[in-house]
């Protein structure tokens, strides 16, 4: 169990009537319109498609008490108290609901990788990918002529065209839709340590084991 406390008495920016609104969908980045979606932190359309109400695993509370255990000591306002809250008390949709509405106030940064982080390990891969797809980087794992390949979508960097790519054995800029390069399966640490030379800190990297965040103190 986590060893952090909240504190009893909170000041009167932590209550509903005053928290921050959030006016554009953690999933795809669009205004929200309506009141629900205000609410939640995420559109219509974007709550029926990637599973805002029903978990697609079951939660992972190890990994969350690791997590902020973790994060605490380099952001220690990254995790709201209503949302640490709620994980003491082990109530998942909740925890979710909050994460979910902080993500969508902020879009982006430290916080929100952390955040992200949050919502797969309570079971909700879908929401957690579609958010690292809208603002972080993905890992796919596939096959071209019949071998494991791992191809990366994210957005344009300068530094993963003119340094690490050429370093790794195999890795070539990729035809695919959406995609940047793709690298031999057996790479996949060489991969790794360029995507941290090529994207800024707390950028959110979602791969077949979950999401991770690339570190570092910014």
């Amino acid at each position: 169990m986590l060893t952090m406390t909240t504190t009893e008495t909170r000041s009167y920016v932590d209550s509903a009537a005053c928290r921050m609104v959030a006016t554009h969908c953690a999933c795809c980045g669009r205004e929200l319109v309506d009141s629900i979606s205000v609410e939640t932190g995420v559109g219509p359309e974007c709550r029926k498609r990637h599973g805002y109400q029903n978990p697609q695993q079951e939660e992972n509370w190890e990994a969350i008490d690791a997590l902020i255990q973790r994060a605490w000591k380099t952001h220690a306002n990254w995790c709201p108290p209503a949302l640490l809250e709620a994980i003491q008390k082990r109530q998942s949709q909740k925890a979710a609901n909050v994460a979910v509405h902080h993500i969508a106030v902020q879009q982006s940064g430290v916080p929100v990788a952390r955040l992200v982080e949050v919502v797969y390990h309570l079971g909700f891969v879908w929401l957690a990918s579609r958010i690292v797809k809208r603002i972080g980087v993905e890992v796919r794992e596939t096959e071209e002529n019949g071998e494991p390949t791992l191809t990366v979508y994210g957005p344009y960097s300068e530094r993963m065209r003119g340094g690490f790519l050429y370093r790794i054995p195999g890795a070539a800029w990729s035809r695919k839709r959406g995609a940047r390069f793709s690298a031999p399966a057996t790479s996949r640490r060489q991969v790794w340590d360029g995507l941290c030379q090529a994207y800024p800190a707390g950028t959110l990297v979602a791969g077949s084991k979950g999401v991770s965040v690339i570190p570092g103190s910014r």
